[in-house]
């Protein structure tokens, strides 16, 4: 065969086969001595029926055999990446017929997280939620963080038609809290206590009968930090701002509440991504070269971009009425919980003993899992 790019594609192979490859230049009428590679093929990843979450994962990374693993272990040093092309999509959904996943019932894994001592695989929804599964309106005197349809508010829905599925009349907006409650603590949020840890976990256990036994419980880390060390940082360093280095005074200008009251919620088990989540979603150099507020370069080949205004799980410490967002753009940004609503993916955390019922983690043979 003749290529005369630097790269050429090799389709057809077996997979953990050798093969024996000869490399031969051409210029004009002359040619180059042959240059011969000797190289083996990758386990195509899969996981055995019956396979728990942690073991399959675990062992799949390992048999690819490479320095830049599929997916991203979460560990004191992130050294792992994702990418693109990782095969991160799991569907709630055992049913093995089915050629694709339903839309609904579609997430990604955003990493495995060591929790006493096991991975928890820690999922985000692949496309935004609908005020069916959020819930609209609170009733019985409670209270709901939904606005209405993304569209009524945002109509600039032109990068989520190059990466999302849904019809943007069914993606629901939502305040990052209520106007009852407008102080940006986590644990007070009326997305977080209604919509999300109420409205949602009833769809899930409606849909999905005996699933929200096998998510976890967890306590999502709410502190936040100034905008200069989560927004105007690399991944890297907003990981540590976010997650370890957490801000505890509130301090600032116009400050927010003690970080006392709110560095860690009460375990919960239904949340958003965190801004680092986002960042580490990228190609592995954009951690270290790119501040999160000039992330748009990195959208391309961020799996988790989905085009649209994004809220996170995340508080800017020095105001109490900011938290992040991811903009249309993919740079992370901040604004007031409740003066501007956005879409909105649901996060949580799978126990390590959640089962692989059949799939590959691509989009069109996800994982399907069983309980």
């Amino acid at each position: 065969m003749t290529d005369t790019s630097s790269e050429h594609t090799f389709e057809g192979l077996k997979e953990l086969t050798n093969y024996t490859i000869t490399i031969v230049g051409i210029k004009g009428a002359e040619k180059t001595l042959p240059y011969i590679i000797n190289v083996q093929t990758l386990k195509e990843p899969s996981c055995l029926e019956g396979e728990n979450v942690q073991t399959c994962l675990t062992r799949r990374d390992k048999e690819q055999n490479t320095d830049n693993p599929t997916l991203l272990f979460h560990n004191s040093e992130l050294e792992n990446g994702a990418s693109d092309n990782v095969h991160n999509y799991v569907c709630l959904d055992s049913k093995t017929g089915e050629k694709e996943c339903a839309n609904d019932d579609l997430y990604r894994i955003i990493g495995l997280f060591t929790n006493a001592g096991e991975y928890q695989m820690k999922l985000i929804k692949a496309d935004y939620t609908t005020s069916k599964m959020l819930g609209a309106a609170a009733t019985n005197g409670e209270t709901s963080a939904y606005k209405g349809n993304y569209i009524d508010d945002n109509n600039d829905v032109n990068n989520y038609i190059e990466k999302g599925s849904m019809d943007t009349s069914n993606i629901a907006s939502y305040f990052w809290t209520s106007s009852d409650n407008h102080i940006n603590l986590w644990k007070g949020s009326a997305l977080n206590t209604y919509n999300l840890n109420t409205k949602f976990k009833e769809y899930l256990e409606n849909q999905k009968p005996g699933i929200i036994d096998h998510i976890e419980d967890h306590e999502w880390i709410t502190a936040g930090n100034i905008y200069d060390n989560i927004a105007n940082q690399y991944a890297n360093n907003a990981y540590k701002n976010e997650i370890t280095n957490y801000d505890r005074t509130g301090g600032g200008s116009n400050p927010g509440n003690a970080q006392e009251d709110d560095e860690k919620t009460k375990p919960t088990k239904i949340g958003l991504m965190y801004v680092s989540d986002y960042g580490y979603a990228a190609y592995l150099t954009a951690w270290t070269s790119k501040n999160l507020s000039e992330y748009s370069g990195a959208s391309d080949n961020n799996w988790m971009y989905m085009g649209l205004y994004d809220w996170t799980i995340t508080r800017q410490s020095d105001n109490s009425g900011y938290g992040f967002y991811i903009s249309d753009s993919g740079n992370v940004k901040y604004s007031h919980v409740i003066s501007n609503s956005f879409a909105v993916r649901s996060c949580f955390y799978l126990s390590s003993t959640t089962k692989i019922a059949s799939g590959k983690g691509t989009k069109t043979n996800p994982y399907r899992i069983t309980w």
